[in-house]
């Protein structure tokens, strides 16, 4: 899942014009000058089952958080992910998405070192894939 989501978020369009490749799993560098960029995160997972056992689908909870030095560019940012993924079903690196959704999202902001602004929008996705 972790790959599939990277290859769809990396193969737009929109996306990468205003992050370039910074899409990280986990953590990023802490450079100001590595902003905008987006982390994400999981949070959980649950294997789905019916009466017949498992169903062989997952329902992944991740956490999209989105930085950058201007409250625009993150806002800017956090628009170009819900359009890539909101809704999304298919297939992306061996990884078949039944539907990605947007749970919930807000906006916050920290101080860099330096006592530069970072602003972050947090988007949560709920994605139901194969395992």
């Amino acid at each position: 899942m972790e790959e599939g989501l990277l290859d769809l978020l990396r193969g737009t369009a929109a996306l990468t014009q205003l992050t370039g490749p910074r899409i990280y799993w986990g953590r990023r560098p802490q450079s100001r000058e590595t902003l905008p960029a987006i982390v994400l995160t999981r949070l959980g997972g649950r294997r789905d089952s019916n009466l017949g056992g498992p169903s062989g689908l997952v329902d992944s909870l991740v956490q999209a958080d989105i930085y950058a030095t201007r409250y625009e560019q993150a806002k800017q940012a956090a628009r170009a992910v819900r359009d890539a993924v909101n809704g999304y079903s298919g297939d992306r690196s061996g990884t078949f998405f039944q539907l990605i959704a947007i749970a919930n999202e807000r906006d916050s902001s920290e101080t860099a070192a330096g006592g530069e602004p970072v602003f972050r929008i947090s988007i949560d996705l709920t994605l139901w894939h194969d395992e």
